[in-house]
């Protein structure tokens, strides 16, 4: 049963019983996700993280997004239902959307395309304010009461104007060494990537405040605290340009540190290990499987091997995602390998460290474990069995006995000089700071410079 009723010029709109069932599973298959920036560009943001969302390879970036329209400054444009379902109708997404003041729904699908994945959009603080979903495995308690069904979409051009009208945008084209992607994309459920253009900046820049976002070069925002005047933010973004080639969103792209091999020491009169058969896994997860250890071939942190140790691998379902993560039972392996008592840090010592200190930069080492390199003789010992296989790792995996200890050690000798004086580390995670501004930017210019040097990646 289904009724179409016609609200304005513009659009169409079903209600169709029969839907609801299928709406309401895609509604408790999502959550609102991390809150975007708190400026006027909430839907760029929301979208661009939604499109994204649980994708091996990403759909979009904000870069490619303001390409798009042909731009190239963020526009502090408040985007409605229509024009963000505009977006996703690019991307060849449908999008649904979720008013959590009225607790309704809004559902833009395209008509006569069928099957088509799905974004949600949550419209929160009373119509204020833009949140990505993102996939849970755990049922949503955010399911509308009511929904209606669009099956007209806004074309893009007309958001495009609208955009250029209400806030006065001139109509500056990129640069000649971009590529027009203003074509329609073909209708295709396993979008991997939209990356069309051959250059990207590693800069845009907000018209609501005259500040520039950053990204790397995968176009991932690197976050810069909205608190910072304009002088700050622009001394801050100098010196991030200096070091940008250090940040990278995408695991492939890792290096391996200029620092040590690292050893695995194996206690005296250790027995053999015994042969472990691979798990038993299903097709999807053999699948998943094979992705993942592709992508650790090509970036070099594993390598096939013949060994007589072969400890068991498998994929685990990552916590709230559709996804599976690489695990390696180093159970055998770590009965084996003599204990390394290096201490970790006591959080009151890095929190005394902190004290008096009023700026603050928080560095996260990207898959931090998979820069540091294991010796060659020893990488033997660091072999897996799978399906796909016998392989070992280059790199310090997580899981094994010592990892953490040999990592600790490690990054507190590479920054020794700047220790509990304008750094703390804990394992992957490290803080610079400073008293005041100037002393927490050169502290973090000399942080930086240490992580260039020993070829670290953020």
């Amino acid at each position: 049963m289904s009724k179409i009723i016609k609200i304005n010029d513009d659009h169409n709109i079903k209600i169709d019983i029969k839907d609801s069932n299928t709406i309401k599973s895609i509604f408790e298959s999502y959550k609102p996700g991390e809150n975007v920036a708190g400026d006027g560009n909430y839907g760029i943001y929301a979208v661009c993280n939604a499109l994204n969302d649980n994708k091996l390879n990403k759909i979009t970036s904000i870069a490619d997004i303001l390409q798009l329209f042909n731009i190239t400054q963020l526009p502090n444009y408040w985007m409605s239902d229509d024009e963000l379902a505009a977006i996703a109708d690019y991307y060849n997404h449908d999008n649904y959307i979720y008013n959590d003041t009225n607790k309704t729904a809004i559902i833009y699908q395209k008509k006569n395309y069928n099957n088509r994945p799905a974004i949600v959009l949550y419209n929160v603080n009373n119509n204020t304010h833009w949140v990505p979903g993102t996939r849970t495995d755990k049922p949503s308690n955010k399911i509308p009461h009511k929904h209606i069904i669009i099956n007209d979409v806004l074309p893009l051009q007309k958001l495009i104007n609208n955009i250029k009208k209400n806030n006065s945008i001139s109509n500056d084209t990129l640069p000649n060494d971009f590529i027009d992607i203003k074509k329609p994309l073909n209708n295709n459920n396993n979008i991997k990537s939209v990356n069309t253009y051959t250059k990207i900046s590693n800069t845009i820049t907000n018209n609501y405040d005259d500040k520039e976002t950053l990204m790397d070069n995968e176009g991932t925002v690197i976050n810069i605290s909205q608190h910072l005047d304009k002088y700050q933010h622009k001394k801050i973004v100098e010196l991030l340009k200096k070091f940008i080639h250090l940040f990278t969103t995408d695991t492939s792209y890792i290096k391996c540190a200029n620092i040590d091999p690292c050893e695995i020491k194996l206690k005296q009169n250790y027995t053999d290990p015994k042969f472990n058969t691979p798990r038993r896994v299903s097709p999807q997860q053999r699948e998943e499987l094979k992705i993942q250890l592709d992508k650790l071939l090509n970036a070099n942190i594993i390598r096939p091997i013949t060994s007589k140790f072969a400890a068991p691998a498998f994929s685990v379902k990552k916590k709230e995602k559709r996804s599976y993560r690489l695990v390696v039972s180093y159970k055998e392996l770590n009965d084996r390998v003599e204990t390394d008592q290096y201490p970790l840090p006591r959080t009151t010592d890095l929190l005394r460290a902190l004290e008096g200190s009023k700026y603050f930069s928080s560095l996260d080492l990207n898959s931090g474990f998979f820069q540091l390199p294991v010796k060659e003789e020893d990488q033997d010992k660091l072999a897996f069995t799978s399906c796909h296989g016998l392989f070992t790792f280059t790199r310090i995996p997580q899981g094994q006995k010592v990892s953490s200890s040999i990592f600790q050690r490690k990054l507190n000798e590479a920054f020794s000089e700047l220790l509990y004086k304008s750094l703390v580390i804990y394992i992957d995670d490290l803080a610079s700071y400073g008293k005041d501004f100037e002393q927490a930017l050169n502290n973090l210019n000399n942080a930086l410079l240490i992580m260039d040097k020993l070829n670290f990646s953020l």
